[in-house]
């Protein structure tokens, strides 16, 4: 069926940090004569900002273009209108959209309001894809773990001590709990821990 979509669907890369630039496309796949086009791209704008599109040229076509944009709000309303209706089988794009990086997170590139039109002004029934992007490592972890004593009495203390670490690229606060068996032992909170920073508890 025909589809609208987000190309490439995932960008995850950590090492896009904030002031990276990266784009996207917005492409169509088997289509017949269509000559309108409508989508709504919404993101997250805390985490990326829309900086700037450009049409493609589709079978020797540029499409009048309109734009209805809010930065703040994290949204593009894009209208494209061909004089000739396009007819395509294979992934063409037909928008370039570039975004900078504003902070480390997640956010879809939501593809929605989707609306294609045939030469006749019918709807065209079709698929709309999102797309995702991520500049974030959550990953902590348990590096070590020491035990006062490797056998004991009842009654006896135990001192166990475990170091953490955030292998991630963001602070992060977690609990982390001692089990005997199914038992819980104690738990403690880590406030904030930045990255590559081992902590001992």
């Amino acid at each position: 069926g025909t589809q609208i979509a987000v190309e490439p669907e995932e960008i995850i890369d950590p090492t896009m940090f904030p002031s990276s630039i990266f784009d996207t496309n917005i492409t169509i796949l088997n289509v017949t004569e269509m000559i309108t086009c409508e989508f709504n791209l919404t993101y997250d704008p805390t985490v990326i900002q829309w900086i700037g599109i450009q049409a493609f040229k589709v079978y020797g076509q540029t499409p009048t273009m309109t734009i209805y944009s809010n930065g703040e709000a994290g949204y593009i309303w894009t209208k494209l209108v061909y004089q000739d209706p396009i007819s395509t089988y294979t992934l063409t794009p037909l928008v370039n959209l570039v975004f900078h990086v504003k902070n480390y997170g997640a956010s879809v590139l939501d593809l929605h309001d989707t609306i294609l039109l045939n030469v006749t002004g019918q709807p065209i029934e079709h698929e709309a894809k999102d797309g995702f992007f991520m500049s974030l490592i959550r990953d902590v972890a348990i590096t070590d773990i020491f035990l006062s004593r490797t056998w004991a009495y009842k009654g006896w203390p135990i001192n166990i001590t475990l170091t953490v670490l955030n292998l991630g690229n963001i602070n992060e606060t977690f609990n982390v709990t001692a089990y005997y068996d199914e038992t819980p032992i104690e738990t403690v909170e880590i406030i904030d821990l930045p990255p590559n920073v081992p902590k001992n508890i």
